[in-house]
């Protein structure tokens, strides 16, 4: 990656970070909040490690590994989902609106991850 990529690259990677530890923090009136602040925690400080701390690949392949498998177990929601649901209002009406937003958030986190993991093993180029 160029100079400028990297450092556009690090820029974008440090506003998802930021986006993870929102989403973290918005977690605590959630039924359940433990395993979601955990996720979200994870993912930031993934984002946070890749290019400061050696092997940061594994911490950025396992949750998105995680995410991936969370994942799996909603994804029978999407028989009942309607796309356009997601979007209409803030507070959830519906279980299912709910799991749906809970899969994209963990198809979010695990897109992400691969990207992370796909950077920090990507050989470095002489600068």
């Amino acid at each position: 990656m160029t100079s400028q990529g990297s450092r556009v690259f690090g820029i974008v990677n440090g506003i998802v970070a930021a986006m993870f530890f929102v989403s973290a923090a918005l977690q605590f009136n959630d039924p359940d909040p433990i395993f979601w602040i955990a996720i979200y925690v994870a993912a930031g400080a993934a984002c946070l490690a890749t290019g400061r701390v050696a092997q940061s690949w594994a911490l950025a392949g396992l949750v998105g590994l995680a995410a991936l498998a969370w994942a799996v177990t909603l994804l029978p929601v999407l028989r009942e989902m309607v796309f356009s649901d997601l979007f209409q209002a803030m507070k959830a009406e519906t279980p299912v609106i709910e799991e749906s937003r809970e899969l994209l958030g963990l198809l979010l986190i695990a897109a992400w991850m691969a990207v992370l993991t796909t950077v920090s093993l990507r050989p470095r180029q002489p600068a």
